[in-house]
C-alpha cells in the first residue's frame, strides 16, 4: 500500500499554529507592510519551521510589489449569498497563501468607486469585483493601480478578466423543466430570474414576471416580491434570482396558506447551503463557485494564465422537492 500523500501547508496553517491572522504571517514572511511584535514573528517562524511551510511562489510574484493582501467588493457581506462567495474568494487565497480584504456598497451603487479606490489606496495585489458598478467606477476602474478581475454578470471594466456563470444555460434548463412538468403560468423574482424570459417563448408557455429590481438578492426581496405576485393571482410556478431570495418566496407563499410545491413550485439558483436545507429542498441551478474563485485569483496572480474578457462556466439543474406538475 502507498502512503497517503501530506497535504501542503498553507498559510492558513501556519496562521493557527502561531495564534495569529494569516496576515500577520504575511507581514512576517515579507517584512511589512505593517511591523509585527519580536515575539509574535518568532512564533510564525517556528510555525514554520515545524508544518514545513514553503510560500506560495506566484503569489509572492505579483507585480507592483506583494503585500500578500487582496480586495473584495460585495454587494452587502451581511447577505448570506455575498457572504459565502467571500468566503469562497478566501478559501482560494487560503491556497495560495494571501488575505482578503472586503469592502461592501450596500444599497448604494455610487459608492462602488469609493470601495475600489480606497482598496487601492491600502495597496492590495488585486482586487475581485462581485458587485454591479456605477458608470463612474467603471470608467475609474481603469486608473487603479491594483489589477482587477469580475466575478459575476455585471458591467465589463474593459481590459479585465470577466468570469461568469453562464445564466442562460441554467434559465433555459429551469424553463424546459418547468415546460415538461406542464407549468404555464411562471413568475419571477429578483434580476436573474428575468434572463428567463428570453428563452420562454421557445416552449410556447405565457408568462407573466413578478415585479424585480436588479440589486434584490435578499431573503426581504424575496418575500416581498413574492407577496405582490400573490396580491393579484397565483402562478403555478416562481423562479427566483437567487437561493436566498427563494427562501423569502418560500415563507410568502406559506403564509398565504399555499403549499410547495403542490400549490406553487419554486426554483431558486446557485445551488448554495439555502437550497439544500430548505423545506422542502430547493430545486435549483448549480453554479461552479469554488471553481470561478480560484480562477479569478489565479487570473490576479498570474496575469498571462487567462485572457481578458469573459469566461463562462457552465451550469447544471439539480432537481429536488419544490417543484412538481401543476394542481389539474
Amino acid at each position: 500500500m502507498h502512503p497517503r500523500p501530506t497535504r501542503r501547508a498553507t498559510r492558513a496553517d501556519v496562521a493557527r499554529l502561531a495564534g495569529v491572522s494569516p496576515a500577520v504571517v504575511s507581514f512576517t514572511l515579507n517584512g511589512g507592510p505593517r511591523p509585527v511584535a519580536d515575539a509574535t514573528a518568532r512564533r510564525v517562524r517556528e510555525a514554520v519551521a515545524r508544518l514545513g511551510y514553503t510560500p506560495n511562489a506566484a503569489a509572492r510574484a505579483l507585480s507592483m510589489g506583494s503585500s500578500g493582501v487582496l480586495g473584495l467588493v460585495v454587494h452587502d457581506i451581511a447577505n448570506p449569498a455575498d457572504g459565502r462567495l467571500a468566503a469562497r474568494v478566501q478559501e482560494a487565497a487560503d491556497e495560495r497563501g494571501m488575505d482578503v480584504v472586503v469592502a461592501g456598497v450596500l444599497e448604494d451603487r455610487s459608492r462602488s468607486l469609493g470601495a475600489l479606490q480606497a482598496l487601492d489606496a491600502r495597496q492590495v495585489d488585486g482586487i475581485v469585483v462581485t458587485t454591479p458598478l456605477s458608470p463612474e467606477a467603471v470608467d475609474g476602474a481603469t486608473r487603479l493601480r491594483a489589477r482587477i478581475v469580475q466575478l459575476g454578470s455585471h458591467g465589463a471594466i474593459p481590459g479585465v478578466v470577466r468570469l461568469e456563470a453562464d445564466v442562460d444555460e441554467g434559465s433555459a434548463a429551469i424553463v424546459a423543466h418547468l415546460a415538461a412538468l406542464g407549468h404555464r403560468r411562471v413568475a419571477s423574482v429578483g434580476a436573474r430570474a428575468g434572463a428567463c424570459s428570453s428563452r420562454r417563448g421557445a416552449h410556447g408557455r405565457a408568462v407573466e414576471d413578478g415585479p424585480s429590481e436588479p440589486d434584490a438578492a435578499s431573503m426581504r426581496a424575496g418575500y416581498e416580491g413574492m407577496r405582490r405576485i400573490l396580491a393579484h393571482e397565483v402562478p403555478t410556478a416562481v423562479v427566483a434570482g437567487s437561493d436566498v431570495v427563494a427562501l423569502g418566496i418560500l415563507r410568502a407563499i406559506r403564509e398565504a396558506g399555499l403549499r410547495v410545491p403542490e400549490d406553487v413550485s419554486v426554483v431558486g439558483f446557485g445551488d448554495t447551503d439555502e437550497a439544500r436545507f430548505a423545506s422542502p429542498a430547493l430545486t435549483t441551478v448549480h453554479v461552479p463557485a469554488q471553481e470561478m474563485a480560484r480562477d479569478a485569483l489565479l487570473a490576479l496572480v498570474e496575469p498571462t494564465a487567462l485572457e481578458p474578457g469573459e469566461h463562462r462556466y457552465p451550469t447544471r439543474l439539480v432537481v429536488r422537492e419544490s417543484t412538481a406538475p401543476p394542481r389539474a
